[in-house]
């Protein structure tokens, strides 16, 4: 009997680097895009296979050995894979909290959807004519369709699915060996080693939220609600992510601010300053973002009237921002104030950048997220995550008149694909207000199945 599981994708629009000490909340939206791993038995005895069939040469094959109380697992060296540490740390893990994994020999396939990944390969290649980078292009690829090249070739977003890749993995493991229930796969969850992922994790078991890590780790009863406040995008809004195909290492980049960091470890230092300032801004993010919610259940028809303000042929005129702490503002000054706190995040990442000597946000990004964001119906916008050349997301306006939502969306479309400074495509991914990690019916996921008999 396989059990699949799913795990949704995140995005990171405030808090990179601040999330890597536990003092700092980080702003984390959880996507519609979801992730897949399908564990079933094998007929490989004494062995666990690791198969991903989007992509060629992605099969891991592993020796499990119980010694003593541990579980040990060796790659086995005629696997097609390269190592992959990621899901060997997985495996480790979580075969031994579950230790049934005694007599129990499984096949592991992992998918996901196409929603997260890169689509820029398939979009120029799925017809003989070639397709635009738009939405509606991107709504016409059939699910799971393979990438045609080695896991290492394939084009990323940057947009962190290596959490949201292990949480379903982690997860279906743990529920196909009953260590724990259904209900409970948003609430349980191992903590990643890698820095660029452990962050991560909690949004592909839960949803949007603002998230603080815990470092050093505390026990799973401890380490998980206290540091989670609820987050959701402001009624009438919608997250816009695009890939941008030039790429970043995103490692190399973390461990560069972090040597910058620790430079200046004192109270009082430049570092200190501008992290603190930034950590204020993300709070302030992340409490305006509530405001509106809230301000919507409390009068629908003020946030409607004002998202109706989109008119293709005019710019928005946002009211000055009041202050964060004020309790009576209009809906157009919270608006304001969310426009304005995105805009000062950029500030100060491209600060970090230029002091630390990273990329964060370069000059072709900012260029590119300048012109996004003086479109009508754009409240603001940023590079996710870590920054670098990888992606950008934005947050716009989505008025219930259907043409006038297209509009806005339409005239992003537009200038992405216009661009020519960076090469620009749009990515399926917007926000979900659905739980995280779940369990799946095989036949109930559209285009699984026949994937998994494909790469059989």
């Amino acid at each position: 009997m396989a059990t699949v599981v799913s795990a949704p994708g995140k995005v990171l629009i405030a808090g990179g680097y601040l999330v890597l000490d536990h003092r700092y909340p980080g702003l984390v939206v959880s996507t519609s895009s979801r992730f897949y791993t399908v564990v079933q038995p094998a007929s490989r005895s004494g062995k666990i296979i690791v198969n991903s069939p989007q992509f060629e040469n992605a099969i891991w094959a592993y020796d499990v050995k119980l010694e003593g109380d541990g579980i040990r697992i060796e790659q086995v060296e005629d696997a097609t894979g390269s190592k992959n540490r990621f899901v060997q740390t997985a495996l480790e893990g979580t075969l031994a909290i579950a230790l049934a994994i005694e007599e129990k020999i499984h096949s592991l396939r992992w998918t996901k959807d196409w929603t997260y990944t890169s689509l820029r390969p398939m979009i120029f290649t799925l017809n003989a004519q070639a397709l635009p980078p738009t939405l509606d292009s991107l709504n016409s690829i059939p699910p799971f369709l393979p990438q045609g090249c080695p896991i290492g070739q394939v084009h990323k977003t940057g947009l962190g699915s290596s959490a949201s890749l292990i949480t379903s993995l982690v997860s279906a493991l743990l529920l196909h060996f009953d260590a724990i229930s259904p209900d409970s796969l948003s609430s349980d969850a191992l903590r990643m080693k890698d820095e660029n992922s452990r962050t991560m994790w909690p949004t592909s078991c839960k949803e949007s939220q603002m998230d603080r890590p815990c470092f050093p780790p505390l026990p799973l009863e401890q380490s998980m609600e206290p540091h989670r406040l609820s987050l959701q995008t402001p009624p009438l809004t919608r997250i816009m992510l695009a890939d941008v195909d030039s790429g970043s290492d995103t490692p190399s980049m973390v461990g560069n601010v972090l040597k910058w960091k620790k430079a200046e470890p004192a109270v009082g230092t430049f570092s200190d300053q501008l992290w603190e300032g930034l950590d204020k801004c993300n709070r302030g993010l992340g409490d305006i973002v509530n405001r509106l919610s809230q301000r919507y259940d409390e009068d629908p028809n003020r946030i409607r009237e004002h998202s109706r303000q989109t008119d293709p042929s005019k710019s928005i005129k946002w009211e000055r921002q009041s202050p964060i702490e004020a309790l009576e503002v209009t809906v157009a000054q919270l608006f304001g104030n969310t426009r304005q706190l995105a805009k000062s995040i950029r500030d100060g990442m491209r600060a970090m950048g230029k002091s630390s000597g990273v990329p964060i946000e370069p000059p072709e990004q900012t260029r590119l997220l300048d012109a996004c964001c003086a479109l009508p119906g754009v409240i603001g916008g940023g590079v996710p995550g870590a920054g670098g050349y990888d992606a950008i997301w934005l947050l716009v306006l989505q008025p219930q008149d259907k043409e006038l939502a297209s509009s806005v969306v339409a005239s992003v479309e537009k200038l992405w694909q216009r661009w020519t400074e960076l090469s620009v495509s749009p990515l399926l991914a917007t926000e979900s207000l659905e739980r995280g990690a779940r369990k799946e019916l095989l036949q109930d996921v559209l285009g699984l199945e026949a994937a998994l008999k494909g790469s059989a």
